[in-house]
């Protein structure tokens, strides 16, 4: 360089130094947050299968690994049973897609065969929540796609025949159960897209004319993780409503299929799937502890026992 002092030279060799230190640091950076997203699939999911899916991950045990995995496919099949009715569903009612939940105890099972039957009312439904459900659901001539089979027949099967024994088999059948199935529940989940409409539960409502701004507490990940976004929305959703949004002005009620709410058994809060419904209580269940909860009857329930009376 043309009249350039020593000094001056030195100065300049020491910046392109730092400038290869500072991109060689931002590759690092990069590869580690991509190493953590991979590594942990639970940030991306809905809180009751992420938990389920943080419990694998922490057990050195492989019939708690097991188990866990069990957890996340039976709370998916719910999750998407769930969302099913909510989307197909009009207003804050259930309604027929739900009647056959209600009264006895909740089976697994019952969960799974309202999603084998569940086409022709999301093909009905125009909105781009229900048609990413179907897509992800049935494929050509209206057939389960390979992983909504999985989780609605074989992982039912799976549990029902493997939950019975409570861990009562030698850790060597367990690690073969796990290394078996692990991939296809993880596999399965990762295919039905889940957070592409994020759980959430309305924390604050500020209405303003017809625009109704909300603050959600969007519950992916594992619990308590959980940052709060501001939406604002025409929908009118009750206050610690569980919802799901779409990304942008939409928020669909579960109808308190699902919910998020303090545990009376812990005090933490986890979400709880409904586990029986009548006219007079509400059952809930988590995979958190197994814990459960009650409450009052739903009023979409009332209305439908009223008109099954009638």
């Amino acid at each position: 360089m043309v009249g350039a002092t020593p000094e001056r030279e030195n100065l300049e060799e020491r910046l392109k130094q730092y400038e290869t230190k500072i991109a060689a640091l931002e590759e690092t950076v990069a590869r580690l947050a991509e190493g953590i997203r991979a590594g942990f699939p639970a940030l991306h999911y809905p809180e009751p299968i992420a938990n389920a899916l943080a419990r694998e991950q922490s057990t050195a045990h492989y019939h708690g690994r097991f188990f866990s995995i069990l957890d996340a496919g039976e709370a998916c099949v719910k999750y998407v049973a769930a969302v099913i009715i909510a989307v197909t569903s009009p207003g804050q009612t259930a309604g027929v897609d739900a009647s056959s939940l209600l009264g006895k105890p909740i089976a697994l099972g019952a969960w799974a065969a309202l999603i084998q039957s569940s086409l022709d009312r999301l093909s009905r439904t125009n909105t781009h929540v229900a048609d990413h459900m179907r897509e992800s659901l049935f494929g050509p001539g209206g057939r389960l796609t390979p992983p909504a089979r999985f989780l609605v027949s074989e992982l039912v099967t799976l549990r029902n025949r493997e939950r019975g024994h409570g861990a009562s088999q030698p850790e060597g059948v367990y690690e073969g159960l796990y290394r078996r199935y692990a991939s296809s529940v993880h596999d399965s989940i990762k295919a039905l897209g889940l957070s592409r409409f994020p759980l959430a539960r309305v924390e604050l409502i500020d209405v303003a004319r017809e625009l109704i701004r909300y603050d959600l507490r969007i519950l992916l990940g594992p619990s308590p993780v959980g940052k709060i976004e501001r939406v604002v929305s025409r929908v009118l959703v009750p206050l610690g409503e569980t919802c799901l949004w779409d990304g942008a002005g939409g928020l669909i009620s579960l109808k308190s299929i699902v919910t998020y709410r303090a545990c009376p058994m812990c005090g933490l809060e986890h979400t709880f799937f409904l586990d029986q419904a009548t006219s007079q209580v509400t059952k809930y269940h988590t995979h958190s502890g197994n814990h459960r909860a009650e409450g009052p009857p739903l009023d979409w329930v009332v209305s439908v026992a009223e008109k099954d009376v009638t």
